[in-house]
């Protein structure tokens, strides 16, 4: 495997053991889902910045999506340090979008 697919999949179980933890009214959870998806934003812009050297790798579209799915990510570890009730919107609003992209990238 490579180093960034192993970020990738770091960062979602940090993540989503953040999440997890928050659903279960843990307030710290949110440090786990800040990590989790600062460390995905970072992987995420390296691969959008990666994939514009290459010519025609995947649409541009995809890791643009991705992207703002990561802020997203970042908005809703926001919003349970707040200790408001609506960080569920922007996590299940990356949820989509992540479903969106699997759905879309092209296979390698």
């Amino acid at each position: 495997m490579k180093l960034p697919t192993i970020l990738l999949n770091t960062a979602m179980v940090i993540y989503a053991v953040g999440v997890l933890l928050k659903v279960v009214d843990i307030y710290e959870a949110w440090i786990l889902a800040l990590v989790g998806s600062l460390l995905l934003a970072f992987v995420r812009v390296y691969d959008r910045a990666k994939s514009d050297t290459k010519k025609n790798s995947r649409p541009t579209r995809i890791p643009a999506i991705l992207i703002f799915s990561s802020t997203l990510m970042i908005a809703s570890a926001h919003f349970m340090y707040g200790n408001k009730s609506y960080w569920v919107l922007p996590v299940a609003i990356a949820a989509a979008l992540e479903l969106y992209a699997s759905y879309r990238m092209p296979k390698e």
